[in-house]
């Protein structure tokens, strides 16, 4: 093996392809149309990261390819049948423009090319995108067993030591970062006959249960630094893309209530009050002050502090927060830690108990909201207390809901389960179960 890993029991052992069983298959269409456009977008727009487009041997399907279609291209074909291609040469122009240049480009780059593909399947056979050959088509293998290329591991943040697969493993059809690191063959491998070594093709790879969580933290931070730039990058068109845009946005406000709150509660509880310097200052309660906070204070407060985080719409001009200093005082820190159950319960409200529901108020001996209207009890969203108890009550489930949108949509490249381990120190072939999802 020389300087080669030695062979361990995660290595496979089984290097040749196995007989089908229980295959499902579906015809379709090798999508000259998305090739074609493809090219060119990198003539008039500029060549992507993932280079070499114009090599025609790239577009050649081999038989361990992992196929996707490309919607937002509007390929020869229409949207019944569908339509492949097996190689990501090309992708992303628009994103490389953009990002190109950029400390995390290369990964938003990977992002924007992900959204713009759907995996499908692996082709039962090869196919030649030579005229004569491609109008044949080709049959693609969406369930049963197949004999697969495990993949070369690179994938910006997601990359590990270790390159192997184990028996039972889910496994993910992913992009690889561009440049040399996402080509193959991977540390160990070797190139695969007649492929091309510049050809940049989906990858087999454990499936990572931490790629939705950095995948929307990305996109979360590229959609705050300039938010057209990262629309443009990822296709304006794309349904992917507003999916996108919805999640980020649902989560990033949920957070953002989530510390109006937070502050509203250290109000009412009188570790913090507003100042008599001006409106939207807030210091501590001075060392031995009596308490000169309130409901109604807290409430005025949170309401500003909603407006300026953008929580809900700005009824008019608000003063920029502008410091914030925490002294200790007597009561400080037992007021602090009673703080945080009702801070809690307040950023997970459901609207059953009412004592932690925005809006209500004292008045002498009495209690009344005026988040909602006082005959009725239904919420007033003309006023700002009642769009921000709606905000209360839609926040979590919202910012929960983008979260699974990302899960989806990394789900939507599962493969399906490994029925023997790999490695790419060996063959590097694994035998999988293909599950359509």
């Amino acid at each position: 093996m020389g300087d080669r890993q030695p062979y361990s029991q995660y290595l496979d052992r089984q290097s040749n392809p196995i007989a089908v069983q229980g295959g499902v298959y579906a015809g379709a269409d090798y999508d000259v149309g998305a090739k074609i456009a493809i090219q060119m977008q990198n003539r008039e727009i500029g060549p992507s990261a993932y280079s070499g487009s114009e090599n025609e041997q790239v577009w050649d399907i081999a038989p361990d390819d992992l196929l996707f279609t490309v919607p937002g291209l509007h390929s020869t074909t229409n949207n019944i049948k569908m339509s492949v291609v097996p190689c990501l040469n090309g992708l992303g122009a628009t994103a490389t423009a953009q990002y190109g240049a950029e400390p995390d480009g290369l990964m938003m780059i990977k992002e924007a090319v992900k959204n713009q593909i759907v995996f499908v399947g692996a082709p039962f056979q090869a196919l030649s995108s030579q005229r004569g050959d491609v109008e044949r088509g080709i049959t693609v293998q969406m369930g049963g067993s197949k004999t697969l290329r495990m993949g070369n591991n690179q994938f910006g943040d997601d990359r590990s030591v270790e390159n192997s697969i184990r028996p039972g493993d889910i496994l993910a059809a992913d992009v690889p970062v561009p440049g040399r690191e996402g080509l193959m063959p991977g540390p160990g491998m070797r190139p695969k006959a007649g492929v091309p070594m510049n050809k940049y093709t989906l990858q087999l790879r454990r499936h990572s249960p931490h790629s939705a969580g950095r995948s929307l933290r990305l996109h979360i931070r590229n959609i705050l630094r300039d938010p057209q730039k990262w629309k443009l990058a990822m296709g304006e068109h794309l349904a992917g893309t507003k999916a996108w845009a919805s999640a980020a946005h649902a989560v990033m406000s949920s957070y953002a209530l989530a510390g109006v709150f937070t502050v509203r509660q250290l109000i009412a509880d009188g570790v913090l009050q507003l100042t008599d310097e001006g409106k939207g200052l807030i210091s501590a309660v001075p060392l031995n002050a009596p308490v000169r906070t309130s409901e109604q204070t807290a409430n005025e407060f949170a309401v500003f502090l909603a407006q300026l985080y953008k929580v809900i719409p700005s009824t008019g001009a608000l003063n920029q927060l502008s410091r914030l200093n925490l002294l200790p005082r007597d009561g400080f820190y037992k007021a602090v830690k009673l703080s945080h159950a009702n801070t809690l319960n307040r950023i997970f409200f459901d609207g059953t108990n009412k004592a932690f529901e925005f809006g209500f108020e004292r008045n002498g001996n009495s209690v009344e909201s005026k988040a909602r209207f006082q005959y009725t009890g239904l919420v007033d969203d003309s006023k700002p207390e009642g769009r921000l108890l709606l905000a209360q009550l839609n926040h979590f489930p919202a910012a929960v809901s983008g979260m699974h949108l990302a899960i989806q949509k990394d789900m939507a490249f599962i493969v399906g389960k490994a029925m023997t381990g790999g490695s790419s120190f060996g063959s590097g072939n694994v035998h999988v179960f293909l599950r359509p999802l």
